[in-house]
């Protein structure tokens, strides 16, 4: 009985270990972090990303980002001004949130949308 009960508790550790590897999982870490870093930016400013996974340096004003299970994130928003989509699989995330001033000033900074 105790080695069905340590094969069952195996499974368990398992299956949340594998729950953990899903971009939905991660995708919610990033919108908490997100959100907490959102509460602390001034009216003129917005959420901008830099990413570092080019071989070069991008900063992307990001408006919505969106997963798919199970490895996929997407991240929707603006670099240099221009509509930009990166599709980014969860084993390379590695960005750098940061406050952007508004590029327009009769626009009012806007929270991220987060599409789930």
């Amino acid at each position: 009985m105790a080695d069905l009960v340590k094969k069952i508790d195996a499974l368990e550790v398992e299956k949340a270990l594998e729950i953990g590897r899903l971009a939905s999982s991660q995708f919610l870490i990033i919108m908490e972090a997100i959100k907490a870093f959102e509460e602390g930016l001034n009216p003129d400013e917005e959420v901008a990303v830099k990413l570092t996974s080019f071989g070069q340096s991008v900063t992307m004003v990001v408006t919505a980002i969106g997963y798919h299970d199970p490895k996929i994130i997407d991240f929707y928003g603006l670099v240099n001004g221009r509509h930009a989509h990166l599709i980014q699989n969860i084993s390379q995330l590695n960005f750098l949130i940061l406050a952007s001033p508004i590029s327009n000033p009769e626009r009012v900074g806007q929270k991220i949308g987060f599409l789930a």
